[in-house]
């Protein structure tokens, strides 16, 4: 069973009358802003560093100390919104102000099903047809 730690910050409000109670402490996880770690897929239990940009795909480059020791390449992760997704047919594209990216319905991590607008995290791949989304995720 996995287990997520969490740390309890409490918000300050300014107390209009004397009587109000004091708010209630928010998990930071679901403060908007908090940012997770990126994970290797291939070590979980690396933290991977920033390594860089890639302008022409708009993508953020991520290095696995692991992997890099093994010769394995750097990890291109784009975060966009869906322009497009057919449910009859199982792919969709996201649009991240650069190239497209298909993603297929394989490709999805968690139990959730896009919809045009939806905010999402990917991996980046390219093949001979262009850029493929793997490992994509909601926010």
């Amino acid at each position: 069973m996995r287990q997520i730690k969490v740390d309890y910050q409490r918000q300050r409000f300014p107390a209009r009358n004397h009587g109000q109670r004091e708010a209630r402490p928010v998990p930071r996880q679901a403060q908007p802003g908090h940012r997770q770690t990126v994970r290797c897929v291939q070590h979980p239990g690396v933290r991977m560093v920033l390594a860089g940009t890639n302008h022409e795909w708009n993508t953020v480059r991520y290095i696995c100390p692991m992997c890099s020791a093994m010769g394995m390449p750097l990890v291109e992760m784009a975060t966009g919104v869906v322009s497009s997704y057919f449910a009859d047919r199982g792919y969709g594209f996201v649009d991240n102000g650069g190239p497209r990216i298909f993603f297929h319905i394989s490709d999805l991590q968690g139990r959730f099903t896009p919809y045009v607008g939806m905010p999402v995290t990917c991996r980046v791949e390219q093949n001979e047809r262009g850029l493929i989304g793997r490992q994509v995720q909601a926010r």
